[in-house]
């Protein structure tokens, strides 16, 4: 019978190395071990423990493990150093287990690994194999792992006997070297008494039979992913080692990035069945995001875990994905998880459940909200698409501050049912992508459609000229870094048109005069339905959880009736934005137009020292409900990235998109 963890089993093991006395030893703790190890009757089976260089070995705790029939896998992969190890399990029916430890140097430098597997076999003995390869018990018990090790008995593996000492606790450990951006595999079998130590390795994948040493494996193979890629690089990655070596990659680099750097944490949930849906996409899967591991926003549900809106998680998991995760699974993609995003939807990328979120080129700056954990997840190379959400700047902005690209489609190209609203007349969701030239395929993947038509031959693109006072300035930076892109377009053909907006003042000024909340109170009562979520708005602003501002908004929404002339009046104002933008556009045959996506420099991560602050152009976009992307113009060391915000005619999303790509082919040529 196939065992399971044993909690006070296992913390005897840690009790053991405070050598305080037997008894005292066996005193049981509150602590979630989450090893992968196995309890058998009772034996405890498969501690790992790792470390690098002359560090004493530590254990594997925490690894978020994820059943899959006899399998199982480690979601939350243990770091030492820039060493991540992955675990996978196999229990067969016959009592035979394997544990398949899979090692990825993330650094720089070559590094030494010692794993090691413990066993706590009460009154057992256990002497080594004449060939080095594992041990064998006195009562049958049976370790042989891939590569040549060493016998170490006691707990901790290698000290001396000491007053309640218990010779059962067996170590076998093995050493490996690890090169820069390697992976390498080491399994060990175990079996019981009355078994032949033949374990079966056909469940393995073949990019894990490439990394595994020993056992007719590779010996080892490179990383996916770590870095910022395009869309091609990765369905090449996926091609050549599969799905779930992708999932696993993703991972462990994001495991990495989280324990060497606080902040660089943009993941708030891994799926729990990430691992079962890579390994369903079979290998010559065509379909157009097949294999690819995804991150959406967490207010996006996807269907089996918490969605962390409303400034908590919802009392229960998502029963059913939002329309856009179904699309994504629709078009191939494993859904890793979910995303941090900012607690107050606006700019300082800050959430009380998932911290600050910290820029990667420039650590000491925010990439800002209130996507920025998707933003941070494509930029880092942890996916290679995230999906976030947009009322007014949420994608951009980050994007902009993290040197990659979006694109915050038309109000309505997109399936916005099942993600929280904030307003409705507004809210869209919208791909994150390394490359502004992935764009169209993503969209092509969600939508079905595809552009009607070529890249325009020429391209004439609006600046704004003067600039709204409505909207805040340009900072000086901003100006200087823009001006040299527009200096590199007017060289390589592209017409820069000055433009006014001379309606943009007083159709804004309608807008603030034509508030109607209940289609805000209507949607966000429709995406709890959506959720079989029994409360109620009052309910909710009832919720001690809650920020204090956002309890009195839901309240105030709670109270909200449906009335015709308010939404006659706020359609009017909306009409107004929209002809205030897409009328310039129109008289002066322009492609669309072209501004800093951010006006300002990132704030500063530490929020009680001065900063820029987080001005935004979205406004422009957002309230006529046009189509804006968003890709890198500068991005390098010495100064915070920046992106371009392109904004097009209602509906012309497609055609912004050909635009987009050939702007980025002048910016970054080699992307």
């Amino acid at each position: 019978m196939r065992g399971h963890l044993h909690l006070g089993r296992l913390l005897i093991l840690f009790g053991l190395a405070l050598a305080a006395g037997a008894a005292a030893a066996r005193e049981e703790r509150p602590l979630t071990l989450d090893s992968g190890a196995v309890v058998v009757g009772s034996a405890t089976l498969g501690l790992a423990s790792f470390a690098t260089g002359n560090a004493p070995p530590r254990p594997a705790l925490d690894l978020a493990i994820a059943e899959d029939g006899a399998r199982a896998d480690s979601l939350r992969p243990a770091i030492r150093g820039d060493v991540s190890l992955t675990r996978g399990r196999m229990h067969a029916d016959d009592g035979r287990i394997v544990f398949l430890e899979s090692l990825a140097n993330h650094g720089m430098e070559p590094t030494t690994v010692r794993l090691r597997w413990t066993a706590y076999l009460p009154g057992d003995r256990a002497s080594a194999l004449h060939t080095a390869s594992g041990w064998r018990s006195a009562a049958g018990w049976h370790l042989e792992s891939s590569i040549p090790g060493r016998l170490v008995n006691g707990w901790p593996a290698g000290t001396p006997t000491y007053p309640g000492h218990d010779p059962g606790y067996i170590a076998w450990e093995v050493t490996l070297d690890l090169r820069p951006g390697e992976r390498k595999a080491v399994l060990a079998a175990m079996t019981p008494a009355g078994h032949a130590p033949q374990p079966a390795l056909d469940w393995l994948s073949a990019a894990q039979t490439r990394a595994l040493m020993g056992w007719n494996g590779g010996g080892g193979r490179s990383l996916a992913g770590g870095r910022t890629a395009a869309l091609a690089q990765w369905q090449a990655w996926r091609k050549e080692l599969g799905a779930e070596a992708l999932l696993e990659d993703s991972l462990a680099h994001a495991a990495w990035l989280a324990a060497r750097s606080p902040g660089l944490t943009p993941l708030s949930a891994i799926h729990p069945q990430a691992y079962a849906e890579a390994r369903r996409v079979a290998p010559g899967d065509e379909r157009p995001l097949a294999g690819l591991p995804v991150a959406v926003k967490d207010i996006i549900d996807v269907a089996g875990l918490p969605t962390l809106a409303l400034a908590e998680p919802l009392p229960r998991a998502a029963p059913r994905d939002a329309l856009i995760v179904e699309r994504l699974r629709a078009a191939g993609a494993v859904v890793l998880g979910k995303t941090a995003y900012d607690e107050d939807f606006g700019d300082y990328g800050m959430h009380r459940a998932t911290g600050r979120l910290r820029g990667l080129i420039h650590p000491d700056l925010t990439v800002t909200g209130s996507s920025g954990g998707s933003a941070i997840a494509v930029a880092a190379g942890i996916v290679p698409l995230a999906m976030g959400s947009d009322t007014c700047g949420s994608l951009g902005t980050p994007a902009s501050h993290a040197g990659i690209a979006t694109i915050r489609p038309t109000v309505g190209l997109l399936p916005y049912q099942g993600a929280r609203p904030l307003d409705p007349d507004l809210d869209t969701v919208g791909p994150i992508v390394a490359r502004a030239g992935d764009l169209q395929q993503v969209l092509e993947a969600l939508t079905g459609q595809a552009p009607s038509g070529d890249a325009p031959q020429t391209i004439r693109l609006g600046l704004i000229e003067p600039w709204p006072d409505t909207l805040p300035p340009i900072s000086a930076e901003v100006g200087v870094q823009f001006g040299r892109v527009m200096d590199r377009l007017r060289a390589a053909g592209i017409e820069l048109v000055p433009v006014a907006l001379p309606d943009w003042s007083s159709a804004r000024a309608a807008l603030r005069a034509a508030p109607d909340r209940y289609p805000v109170a209507a949607a966000l009562t429709d995406w709890l339905a959506f959720r079989d979520d029994p409360r109620s708005l009052q309910d909710l602003a009832n919720s001690p959880n809650l920020l204090a501002e956002e309890r009195a908004d839901l309240a105030a929404l709670a109270g909200a009736r449906q009335d015709a002339d308010a939404r006659e009046r706020r359609e009017t104002a909306l009409a107004a934005a929209r002809a205030a933008v897409v009328g310039p556009i129109a008289r002066f045959d322009l492609d669309g137009l072209i501004m800093p996506a951010t006006l300002a420099w990132p704030g500063l991560l530490d929020v009680t020292r001065p900063g820029a602050g987080e001005p935004a152009m979205c406004p422009l976009s957002a309230y006529p409900r046009l189509p804006q992307i968003t890709l890198p113009i500068a991005v390098g060391k010495a100064e915070p990235p920046l992106g371009a915000a392109l904004i097009g005619s209602a509906d012309g999303d497609w055609h912004l998109v050909l635009v987009a790509e050939r702007i980025a082919s002048i910016v970054n040529p080699k992307n």
